[in-house]
């Protein structure tokens, strides 16, 4: 089976490919077009399963069994998780909702970026998954969004490792 993740950045995609790389036995390939692996020589004959950004779709999406469109419905919070990454360099790591200015730069690329996966999702009939609905509504509507993407695995275990738990940011409590 090859299975493709286009997205935009902050939606969870990482967490979704390898999710599903484990529950599926896949390859996995976290964004081979970025311009940082340009010269690198990858094998994609094989059973796989490929994350790449909108804006550095190299391959056309319905040479694969599955694909998956991710974007995030919430424009400030993505904004936010994003201008945290790129100003500390850590993509992947926690951090707190407290001082965090958006880069209002970005708000123009990721609109124009939303708009691409928009276009992508209605000319292959593919709809789009919101972040939203894949990490913080039920179990009963990740059951259905499994049914549309028309993958077959372990629901439990999806659920599982698919939940809030894995979000990077981190709210301050007061007591």
């Amino acid at each position: 089976m090859k299975v493709i993740i286009i997205c935009l950045p902050r939606t969870g995609s990482t967490n979704l490919l390898h999710s599903l790389g484990r529950l599926l036995n896949l390859k996995t390939y976290n964004e081979p077009f970025e311009e940082k692996y340009q010269g690198e020589n990858y094998e994609f004959n094989q059973s796989h399963i490929i994350k790449t950004m909108i804006n550095d779709l190299k391959l056309k999406p319905l040479d694969f069994d599955k694909i998956i469109i991710l974007a995030r419905k919430d424009l400030k919070a993505q904004l936010e998780s994003f201008t945290f990454a790129l100003k500390n360099d850590k993509w992947h790591e926690n951090y707190n909702d407290k001082d965090i200015e958006i880069a209002k730069q970005h708000y123009y690329d990721f609109n124009a970026m939303k708009l691409k996966l928009e276009k992508l999702s209605k000319e292959i009939n593919i709809p789009i998954t919101w972040y939203e609905d894949l990490y913080l509504e039920t179990d009963k509507v990740k059951e259905e969004i499994l049914e549309t993407w028309g993958i077959e695995l372990d629901k439990e275990k999806f659920k599982n490792q698919i939940n809030i738990s894995g979000k990077y940011r981190k709210f301050e409590t007061i007591i």
